[in-house]
């Protein structure tokens, strides 16, 4: 079950949030099971929270930095994560049917057995396994 102080942190807003992200580096935020349909939170810092079966079911999270959180098993269906970064994030087993993840970072993102039907996966930006360096790949996996 979610943090209430952080939930209730959260739907200050973003600007709110993010100070409190600031000026508390270390604390992993606890959003578990969290109700955030519809939530507007646009380029709010999300990295490393851990939102573990929470409900973002239309979440309008443009520009979220949700890298390395903890998205297992969340309904993320018809998000809108454009441009969001969910690098080394943990998307096991999460629905995103229908969502937006045009030119999101999804590099070292785990997807293993997620539900990604129906989604805009354009310009998104993938690690590039076959490659000897280190770099992402801009790459686009939209469907023609």
């Amino acid at each position: 079950m979610a943090d209430q102080q952080h939930l209730a942190l959260l739907k200050q807003g973003a600007d709110a949030w993010n100070t409190w992200r600031m000026q508390n580096p270390t604390v992993r935020p606890d959003l578990r099971g969290a109700i955030l349909c519809s939530a507007w939170l646009s380029k709010t810092n999300l990295s490393k929270a851990n939102l573990r079966g929470a409900y973002l079911y239309g979440a309008y999270l443009f520009q979220a930095d949700l890298s390395e959180a903890n998205l297992s098993r969340a309904n993320l269906s018809k998000a809108n994560l454009h441009g969001s970064n969910l690098s080394k994030a943990n998307l096991r087993g999460a629905i995103l049917s229908e969502s937006n993840l045009k030119e999101a970072n999804l590099s070292n993102a785990n997807f293993k057995g997620a539900n990604l039907s129906g989604s805009t996966l354009q310009e998104a930006y993938l690690k590039d396994q076959q490659r000897s360096n280190d770099e992402n790949v801009r790459q686009d996996i939209s469907p023609t």
